[in-house]
């Protein structure tokens, strides 16, 4: 066009300019010229401070300079900081609970740990202790269970077995919860690769029977996948219960498929582990105490029920 100048910009390229045009500028950078100089004022406004005193008479006061355009709230950060991680550790011990509740572990027993079990009556005691607390590391380092040992509790009725078995799992998982080291409560999450269930050997037998009515919310097949999969299962009583076909079938279904996917079961019962097969069946127990797969502890030491003083009027 004869009327048009064809110019070029390093920056955007080629343009055209009518010729009796004053300003033969790129229209491109024009734009960002003026948006330029729009913009000057705000980053004035911005850069403009203010003095604000912060903190509390407990962590004491300091002044520090913000941006006048921002409406900063005069408190004090430490305090703030106590009470969120208040409010974290309270979200947290919720959700450690509802996983207590979860893996169905005896209430009498929340709350205990390995460190206020009373160890005077076997010099054994603490040792035992020391072992269960290094599985545990071992598995929480790992984060999962696959191939941990399985451990067999033997001894008389009150004398810890269950106690020490149910300190086990709570440690695994009150320790499976991460978060992103953050305090919004939002970013809690708990490794499934860590969840544990407890359950009694009479709980196991009735839950077969109701298994029988059609019903019945759990299905056979699917109680029997639930014991077969969590992660980390926990048996009590084992040997509690009068022996029958179908707690022989249980056993035999669960240890086996437990044993192949290379998970661990734990157990407590008052006859030996010589004697554990009279229970369980012989195919069950030579996968349970596998060498080297497997932990046995002997609590024979004197029940702590009779222990106790008996209030008698």
């Amino acid at each position: 066009m004869p009327n048009t100048n064809h110019l070029n910009c390093p920056i955007h390229g080629d343009y055209q300019k009518f010729k009796n045009d004053p300003n033969q500028n790129c229209p491109h950078c024009e734009k960002l010229k003026i948006e330029s100089e729009q913009s000057i004022p705000i980053i004035k406004s911005l850069l403009k401070t203010k003095v604000v005193q912060v903190g509390c008479e407990e962590h004491g006061f300091k002044q520090i300079e913000v941006p006048e355009s921002i409406d900063f709230k005069t408190l004090c950060y430490e305090c703030e900081r106590n009470k969120n991680e208040k409010l974290f550790s309270t979200a947290k011990q919720g959700r450690i609970d509802e996983e207590y509740r979860k893996a169905s572990l005896p209430a009498n027993t929340l709350g205990m740990g390995f460190n206020r079990l009373d160890q005077t009556q076997s010099e054994r005691q603490g040792i035992i202790c020391q072992a269960l607390t290094a599985m545990i590391m071992t598995i929480l380092e790992k984060g999962d269970a696959i191939s941990a040992k399985n451990i067999l509790f033997t001894g008389g009725m009150g004398t810890g077995k269950t106690l020490m078995m149910s300190i086990f799992l709570q440690n695994i998982i009150k320790r499976s919860f991460k978060n992103q080291s953050s305090l919004d409560p939002n970013d809690l999450s708990i490794n499934n690769r860590l969840r544990c269930f407890f359950i009694t050997e009479a709980q196991i037998i009735q839950t077969i029977k109701e298994s029988w009515n059609k019903e019945s919310k759990e299905s056979y097949k699917r109680f029997i996948h639930k014991l077969s999969t969590v992660p980390i299962l926990a048996i009590d009583d084992v040997g509690s219960i009068e022996s029958s076909s179908h707690l022989f079938e249980m056993y035999t279904s669960v240890i086996d498929e437990r044993y192949k996917r290379r998970l661990p079961i734990l157990m407590t019962s008052n006859v030996t582990h010589e004697e554990i097969h009279k229970i369980i069946g012989t195919r069950p127990t030579d996968r349970l105490l596998e060498s080297e797969r497997a932990l046995v502890i002997r609590c024979d030491w004197q029940s702590y029920r009779r222990r106790n003083g008996l209030s008698v009027i």
